[in-house]
């Protein structure tokens, strides 16, 4: 839907940019972030969330990279417009993360935000 709207139908007029591309474009962001979210929980173990495995921990830095990459590619996808909704809803929540991971790097916390165990 997404890509159909994007390339067959482009937003001619401001009103249509604001009230049909950007909402769009916003729930795509977040349903690309929220799937690979989904997707890491699955593997998350609720008994040491304190303690990730090593297989959990590459898997969180392959999943950050996933993210910085689509957001990226969303950005340098139309290269005239971009998609900076797209792009800042992907980065918006994975900076989070990063920040809330570098500020309490001394104690381990729980690789999913929001998980507090």
């Amino acid at each position: 839907i997404y890509y159909n709207l994007a390339t067959a139908y482009p937003a001619q007029t401001v009103y249509q940019s604001v009230l049909v591309h950007a909402p769009v474009s916003l729930f795509h962001g977040w349903l690309v972030f929220v799937f690979w979210l989904n997707l890491l929980a699955i593997f998350t173990s609720v008994q040491d969330p304190a303690h990730p495995s090593f297989f959990l921990s590459a898997l969180v830095f392959l999943i950050m990279v996933k993210l910085t990459a689509t957001a990226s590619s969303y950005v340098e996808w139309r290269h005239e417009s971009g998609d900076a909704a797209g792009a800042g809803v992907i980065a918006w929540p994975a900076q989070y993360h990063i920040k809330h991971r570098a500020a309490t790097s001394g104690e381990q916390q729980p690789l999913i935000p929001g998980d507090q165990a």
